[in-house]
This record gives structure tokens, C-alpha cells and sequence, in this order.
């Protein structure tokens, strides 16, 4: 009993504590739904704020929208309605002007109707006197119709014969009447339905010119004036435009010949700008490439005054070297060769000089000359001349001499190859250069363009000057003014020329590349 006793005692004890532990489970859960549940309900709360507010905001928007709709709707139908009665009056006054126009108009033209149909009743009246002839004419026939009944048979005869012949003379008198008046009847009838015609065409006219002139000017042009004047004044309307037009038409041709003219003028300015271009092109090439010859040129002299003054070191030195062991019989001949030597410069001088001078005759000949037999020249004189050929001869073979005494090892060794070779490479370029130089100048000579270094020779129909295209509206002469040569072209031709001949005659193929003073100060050591 007891241990049932206790342990129905922890079984209570269990549950009471089960039922602890669930009653603060579910008080938790409790607070925390309780608190979520305030959460919404603060969000809900928030929502419909925000949704009363958004309604507020809607129909504020649209009651806003609403008065300015009202407002514009207002002020368009203000608009619309002034302009509808301005519209109005000015439609209701133009057209009692031209009702007013068109009912003078049509008084005129009743005047005018009224005119013709009685024109036309008197012809009727004409026409009434004539039936009023006829009619008497039947009523004595009818009197002269049978008399009363005689007794004799034969009279009756008679006078019925008789009565029938009057019949038939009244009847063909009649006719002879009534055949004309028809006649009359039917041309008076015609010219009426012609006049009537006539008046609707004149009516339709109107109406169409006044539909297309306007009514102000209809009014101003029509105001006190018949058919006739109108149609007058309508007249030398039409003249005066149709000089105007002629006149349009001149102006028009003399715009379009100072447009062709500025076409042409354009065109010719073009071709210059082109050949002007090409020409820059050309002497800036030729520009790059002297000055690439230049620089070589610096280079290859500078290396052969280096490698010469280095080959006249070493020569000097071995003939130092020889002079030392040389005996006195030997320096002897070595004082004469000296002596020789400078013999032999004295003489190139003045042969220098000589030609120097020859040269400068020439030149003076050639630019004062007036004979066209020239002169026979001095250098070829002095070429010709016996001393000369002599000195010359004697110079040729002490160089002989002198060469093969200096004919040593050292000086082959002093001569380098490259240089050798630099200047064959220099003399090709400048051989060519000055060959491709010579082949522009014949062209510039022959043909205004230019013509590329590197270009072959070019045709004489690829050399003509291109003239420009031609205008149909230009004369030849006008074309001839417009494309000929300008001063400045010419200018810029000979100087281009100039330019292309110095550089020509400045080779220096065969010149000493050392200079002047450089060379006296290896003469003298």
C-alpha cells in the first residue's frame, strides 16, 4: 500500500509538472502570438492610413483635374464661340458686299433684258400688223363668197368659177405673205435663244471670276464699269504679268549664265588646287630625298677626309722612314720631283684659271649675244694651242712617274674598300637622281604638270593641260579666259623650274671631297 501510495504520489508529481512545463509552453506561445498579433494590427492600422490618405490624394488629383478640364473647356468654348462670331460677322459682311455687288449686277443685266425683250415686242408688233393684213384679207374673201341663188343656172356657173379663182388668188397672195413672216419668225426666235445664251455664259463668267479674283478686288475692278471696260482692264492686267514673266525669264537665263560662269571659275580653281597639291607633294619629296643625299653625302665625306688624312699620316711617315735611309744622290731626286711637282700645280692652276675665265666669257656671250653664228671659245684655244698640249703632255708623265715611284705598300694599304664603295653607291644615286631630274625638266618643258620621280615617262595625251568641262551656255572665249595660266602660275613654274636646275647642277660626282684649306695643309706637310 505504501509503495503504491508513493508511487501514485510521483505519477501526480510528474503530471503536475507536465502540466507546469505546457502552461509555460503555452504562455510563451500566447505572448508571442499576442505580440505578433499587435505587430498586424499596427501594420494594419498603418495600411489603412495609408490607404485613406492615397484615396484623399485620388480625389484631390481628380477633383483638380476636373476644375482644369472644366476651365479649358470653358475657355475653348469662349474661343469657339468668339471665334464662331467673328467668323460670322466677317462671312455676313463679305456676303452682303457681294449680294449687294451681285444685285446691281443683276439690275444691270435686267436693264439689259428688259432692252432686249423690247427690242423683241416690236418685232412681235411687226409681226401682229402683218396678221392683222391677213386677217382683213380673209374677211373680203369671205364677203366675196357666194351670191344668193339666181334663177339661172349658168350664172351661177360663173360666179362659182369665178369665186374660186379669187380663192386661190387670195390664197397664193397669202402665202406669199405668211412664207416670209415665218421666215422672219423663226431667225427672231433664234437670235433671242443666241441673246439668251449668250446672257447665261456671261452670268457663268461672272460667277466664276468672281470666284476666282476675289470679291474686294472683283468689287474695286468692277465699280462703275461696263463688261467691255472690265474685260479691257482684265487685259492689261494679263500684259503686264506677261511682261513681268518675260522679264523673270531674262533674269532667270543671266542667274543661270553667272552660275555656269561660277561653275567654270570653279572648276578651273580645282584643277589649280590639284596641280598645286601634286607640286607641293613633288618638292617635298624632292626636299626629303636631298636631304636624305645630303646626310649621306656628310657621312661619306666625312669618313673619306677621316680615312685621306689617316692615309696621308701613314704616307707621311714611310717617306720619313725612306728619307732616313735614303742617300744624298736619292734626296736629290726627291728635291727635283718636289720641284717638279710644284711646276706641275702651277701649270694646273693657271689651266684653272684659264678655264675659269673661258667660262665666264660664255656665260656673258650667251646672255648678251645678238649674231646667231657663235664664237669659236678660248679654252679650246688654249686646249688646241701647241705650249699647252706640251705642258699638259710633260704634266701627264711626271704624274706617271710620280705614281709609280709612290706606288708602295703602305699606300695601297691607306685606300680602304668601303670607301670605294660608298662612292660608287653615292655616284649611282646621284647619277640617278640627276637623270630623273633631267627627265622632269624636258617634261616641264614640254607640259605644264609635274611629274613623279619614280614615275615612268608619261604620254603627250597624259601630259596635255586638262582643260575643264565644258559649259554649254559659255562661248569659247569665255572658256579661254576663265582657264588660261595667271601670272602667279607662271611665277610658280619658273621657280619650281630654277629649283629642279639647281639641283641638277649641283653634282658632285669627280670633285675632291676634302676641303680647300684641309687640302693646302696636307699639301704643305
Amino acid at each position: 500500500m505504501e509503495g503504491s501510495e508513493v508511487a501514485r504520489s510521483y505519477e501526480d508529481a510528474d503530471r503536475v509538472l507536465q502540466v507546469n512545463e505546457f502552461s509555460e509552453t503555452s504562455a510563451n506561445d500566447i505572448k508571442h502570438l499576442q505580440e505578433e498579433l499587435r505587430r498586424l494590427q499596427a501594420e494594419l492600422d498603418e495600411c489603412r492610413s495609408l490607404v485613406t490618405v492615397a484615396e484623399c490624394e485620388k480625389e484631390n488629383v481628380v477633383e483638380t483635374e476636373e476644375r482644369k478640364r472644366k476651365e479649358e473647356v470653358a475657355s475653348i468654348q469662349r474661343i469657339m464661340e468668339e471665334s464662331v462670331t467673328e467668323a460670322v460677322r466677317n462671312a455676313s459682311s463679305r456676303y452682303e458686299k457681294e449680294l449687294s455687288q451681285f444685285q446691281k449686277t443683276n439690275e444691270r443685266l435686267e436693264a439689259e433684258l428688259q432692252e432686249l425683250r423690247n427690242k423683241e415686242k416690236t418685232d412681235i408688233s411687226r409681226e401682229g400688223v402683218l396678221a392683222a393684213v391677213t386677217k382683213s384679207l380673209k374677211r373680203v374673201g369671205n364677203l366675196g363668197g357666194p351670191l344668193p341663188f339666181t334663177s339661172s343656172t349658168g350664172e351661177s356657173i360663173e360666179n362659182l368659177e369665178e369665186s374660186m379663182r379669187k380663192a386661190q388668188e387670195d390664197a397664193e397672195m397669202l402665202r406669199s405673205l405668211v412664207v416670209p413672216l415665218e421666215e422672219e419668225i423663226k431667225a427672231l426666235k433664234d437670235k433671242l435663244r443666241s441673246t439668251d445664251e449668250q446672257l447665261r455664259e456671261y452670268e457663268t463668267a461672272f460667277a466664276n471670276l468672281v470666284k476666282r479674283v476675289g470679291s474686294d478686288s472683283l468689287s474695286e475692278m468692277v465699280k462703275g464699269k461696263g463688261p467691255a471696260e472690265v474685260v479691257e482692264h482684265l487685259d492689261e492686267k494679263l500684259t503686264s504679268l506677261s511682261q513681268g514673266l518675260q522679264a523673270e525669264k531674262a533674269s532667270r537665263s543671266d542667274l543661270e549664265m553667272y552660275v555656269a560662269v561660277l561653275n567654270t571659275r570653279k572648276a578651273v580653281m580645282q584643277e589649280d588646287m590639284d596641280k598645286i597639291k601634286s607640286e607641293l607633294q613633288e618638292v617635298c619629296q624632292l626636299l626629303e630625298k636631298e636631304k636624305k643625299e645630303h646626310v649621306q653625302l656628310k657621312r661619306t665625306w666625312q669618313m673619306a677626309n677621316d680615312q685621306f688624312l689617316e692615309a696621308q699620316r701613314l704616307q707621311i711617315m714611310d717617306m720619313r722612314r725612306m728619307q732616313s735611309v735614303l742617300t744624298s744622290e736619292q734626296q736629290r731626286q726627291i728635291a727635283e720631283l718636289k720641284k717638279k711637282d710644284e711646276r706641275k700645280m702651277e701649270l694646273e692652276r693657271q689651266v684653272k684659271s684659264i678655264e675659269k675665265k673661258d667660262s665666264e666669257e660664255k656665260t656673258n656671250e650667251d646672255k648678251g649675244r645678238t649674231s646667231p653664228f657663235p664664237r669659236p671659245s678660248s679654252a679650246k684655244l688654249v686646249k688646241s694651242s701647241p705650249v699647252m698640249n706640251h705642258k699638259l703632255s710633260s704634266s701627264v708623265k711626271f704624274d706617271q712617274e710620280l705614281d709609280s715611284n709612290m706606288n708602295t705598300s703602305t699606300r695601297a694599304r691607306s685606300i680602304p674598300d668601303n670607301l670605294n664603295l660608298t662612292e660608287n653607291v653615292f655616284t649611282e644615286k646621284r647619277s640617278l637622281s640627276s637623270s630623273a631630274l633631267n627627265g622632269m625638266s624636258k617634261d616641264n618643258v614640254k607640259n605644264s604638270s609635274l611629274v613623279p620621280l619614280s614615275s615612268p615617262p608619261v604620254k603627250e595625251a597624259e601630259a596635255t593641260p586638262s582643260t575643264p568641262k565644258k559649259v554649254p551656255s559659255l562661248t569659247q572665249d569665255q572658256l579661254k579666259a576663265l582657264s588660261d595660266r595667271t601670272p602667279e602660275i607662271e611665277d610658280r613654274k619658273s621657280l619650281l623650274d630654277n629649283a629642279r636646275a639647281e639641283l641638277e647642277s649641283c653634282s658632285l660626282i669627280g670633285k675632291r671631297l676634302v676641303s680647300e684649306s684641309a687640302w693646302q695643309q696636307l699639301e704643305e706637310e
